[in-house]
C-alpha cells in the first residue's frame, strides 16, 4: 500500500468554525501526496479551499473560482516535494516583507511563522548569525541587506520551481458553450486549436465513457491546453453521480498508461453552488 503523508505548515491559528485546528490540520483536509509504486509524488487537491481571517481563523469552503479537484504528478519523491513546498510558502510570505523595506514602508522583517526557516535563509544570504526569535521580535535591515536578501529569495525560487516541475490534471465544473453545467477533464497540452474535436474513450471508476476531446488556447497566453468533455448526458449523468457518491473517482490516463485518482471532497458543495444551467 502506498503510504499517504500530508503537506502543509504546523502554523497553529485558533478558528471557532474548525474546533481551533492548526493551519496544518485545515491543509490536510484539501491536500494530500502519496508516493507512487516508482517513488515519485503524487499530490491531490479536492474541490474545497481555506481562507484566513484575523481574529476569525481559518475555515474551508468550496472553491468558487478554478473550481476543479487536481491531481498533479512530479518528477521528486513526496519526502522533498514537503520540503519544496514549506521553502516555497518562506518565499511568498518574505517578499511583500522585503519589498516594504526597499520602498520605505518598513525598516524590519519580522514574522511569527516559519521564523527558523527565515532566519537561515536571511543568515545564508547576509551571513550574518540571526535567530528564529529574533526573526519573530524584528530585526532591522538596511536597503543594501535587504537588496541582497531579495536576490537570494529569486534565486530560491528559481531552484523551488525548477524542482516541482510538474504535470497536472484538473477535473473542472465550467459551462460549456451551451450554457450546460458540465465536467471537464483539462491537462496542458501543445496541441492545435484548428483541429476538429474528437472523441475518446475513457474507462470512469469502471465504466466505458464517451467524451469530445478538443484543444483550446488561455485567455492570457499562447499556451493551449486539451479539455474533455462527456459526449452524452447519460455519460455525464454518470459522472456527477460518482463524484458525488465517491470519495476517490478513477479516471483512465489520455496521456499514459494506468489511471488518474481524483479526490472528490467538496465536489456537492462545489456542484450545487456553481450555478446550473445558464437560463
Amino acid at each position: 500500500m502506498n503510504k499517504i503523508v500530508y503537506l502543509g505548515l504546523a502554523i497553529a491559528v485558533i478558528s471557532p468554525h474548525i474546533n481551533a485546528l492548526s493551519f496544518d490540520e485545515v491543509l490536510n483536509q484539501i491536500q494530500k501526496v502519496e508516493n507512487s509504486s516508482t517513488g515519485k509524488a503524487i499530490k491531490y487537491e479536492n474541490y474545497f479551499t481555506y481562507e484566513y481571517r484575523p481574529v476569525v481563523g481559518f475555515s474551508i469552503h468550496p472553491k468558487e473560482e478554478r473550481v476543479a479537484s487536481t491531481t498533479s504528478f512530479y518528477k521528486i519523491n513526496a519526502a522533498y516535494l514537503e520540503d519544496y513546498n514549506n521553502a516555497l510558502f518562506t518565499v511568498r510570505l518574505l517578499k511583500p516583507k522585503v519589498n516594504d523595506i526597499l520602498n520605505n514602508k518598513s525598516q524590519t522583517l519580522s514574522s511569527l511563522y516559519s521564523s527558523d526557516e527565515i532566519a537561515y535563509e536571511l543568515n545564508d544570504a547576509l551571513d550574518s548569525h540571526y535567530t528564529g526569535s529574533e526573526i519573530k521580535a524584528g530585526v532591522a535591515l538596511t536597503k543594501k541587506q535587504a537588496k541582497t536578501f531579495k536576490q537570494h529569495l529569486n534565486y530560491l525560487a528559481d531552484e523551488i520551481d525548477s524542482a516541482l516541475i510538474n504535470t497536472n490534471y484538473d477535473l473542472l465544473i465550467g459551462s460549456a458553450n451551451s450554457g450546460d453545467q458540465k465536467l471537464y477533464l483539462q491537462w496542458e497540452e501543445k496541441c492545435d486549436v484548428d483541429i476538429v474535436t474528437e472523441t475518446k474513450i475513457l474507462k470512469v471508476s469502471g465504466q466505458n465513457v464517451q467524451f469530445y476531446s478538443f484543444c483550446d488556447k488561455y485567455t492570457d497566453s499562447t499556451d493551449t491546453y486539451r479539455s474533455l468533455t462527456t459526449k452524452s448526458d447519460a455519460g455525464e449523468k454518470y459522472m456527477v453521480k460518482k463524484f458525488r457518491e465517491l470519495e476517490w473517482v478513477t479516471i483512465s490516463n489520455p496521456t499514459a498508461p494506468g489511471t488518474i485518482k481524483f479526490w472528490a471532497n467538496g465536489f456537492t458543495e462545489a456542484w450545487d453552488q456553481f450555478g446550473g444551467d445558464a437560463l
